[in-house]
């Protein structure tokens, strides 16, 4: 089963480069609170990216930091509901505190 890697810290932060160096292929990357602010534009480098990783930010901290509009391409948007299919779909569940 691949992983769900949830990040909450912006772009600049040293887990969040860990955690997306780290992604194998499968996984998935939730950016909620202020890690949505790390997926705007140009802020996720897949150069080295393993195939179908895929990345989503939550919706209510989307809107929270008004990034709705300048997302990075492939990043889709999840609710609450969708976040629980997540967990309940992916194991094992990395928090990249």
């Amino acid at each position: 089963m691949a992983a769900l890697h949830l990040v909450n810290r912006p772009a600049a932060d040293a887990a969040r480069a860990r955690c997306l160096a780290s992604l194998g292929s499968g996984d998935t990357v939730l950016f909620y609170e202020s890690g949505v602010l790390g997926c705007t534009v140009g802020s996720i480098d897949r150069r080295n990216a393993q195939p179908n990783v895929r990345y989503v930010a939550l919706r209510a901290d989307v809107e929270r930091h008004g990034v709705a509009g300048r997302l990075d391409r492939g990043v889709a948007i999840v609710d609450d509901l969708e976040f629980v299919d997540l967990v309940a779909s992916h194991k094992p569940i990395v928090s990249w505190i």
